[in-house]
């Protein structure tokens, strides 16, 4: 009998298949040959070895421990600029009125969207959520004119501060809307830093 054979054996045996020689002929050889005794131990000793998962440490409280840190100064970055694009849309929505109001003592027909455009933004800076819908409006105005005003812009003419204005407004109203559910998401954030 080659020891290939009974080692085969010996290998489906400890990996739960049938054997391919019966049991009592596998110990006969096992007891005269020293060769195969030490491959059943070998085998027997790694299989109890993969059998037996290594304990892994905690690392919950490592983990807690750096992030924490960027945890919290997470919502307080986001409090800082949801509150200045807010501030920045009520800027905005003043000089709205103030260019609306000119327009109008002007007998300018754009005063009415001036003045509509500041009371969306005064109603976007208290509540946010509305600004994706004046988003699309406020980007687009703002490429249109700047299209319109290439020509003034070549000429030497353009009202580039009204061309700034237009795409300030658009960039704190995104900030604003980006930035909108900073309260739910710090007062989820102290829940859970609070049960650590």
């Amino acid at each position: 009998m080659k020891h290939e054979e009974i080692q085969a054996s010996i290998s489906a045996r400890l990996d739960g298949e049938a054997p391919l020689l019966a049991d009592d002929i596998v110990a006969a050889h096992l007891t005269a040959c020293p060769e195969c005794r030490d491959f059943f131990q070998r085998a027997t000793a790694l299989q109890g070895a993969l059998k037996q998962p290594s304990p892994t440490p905690d690392l919950t409280a490592q983990i807690l421990a750096q992030a924490g840190p960027a945890w919290r100064r997470g919502p307080g970055t986001r409090l800082v600029i949801a509150a200045l694009a807010r501030i920045g849309l009520l800027v905005h929505a003043i000089f709205f009125i103030i260019w609306g109001v000119q327009l109008l003592i002007g007998s300018q027909p754009d005063a009415a969207v001036r003045i509509a455009v500041a009371c969306a933004l005064v109603y976007g800076a208290w509540r946010p959520a509305i600004l994706a819908g004046l988003l699309p409006f406020l980007g687009s105005w703002a490429m249109f004119s700047t299209g319109l005003e290439m020509r003034n812009i070549f000429l030497g003419q353009a009202n580039i501060a009204a061309l700034v204005f237009l795409f300030s407004s658009a960039i704190c109203a995104g900030l604003a809307w980006w930035f909108r559910d900073y309260r739910q998401d710090s007062s989820w954030l102290n829940a859970n830093l609070a049960t650590t």
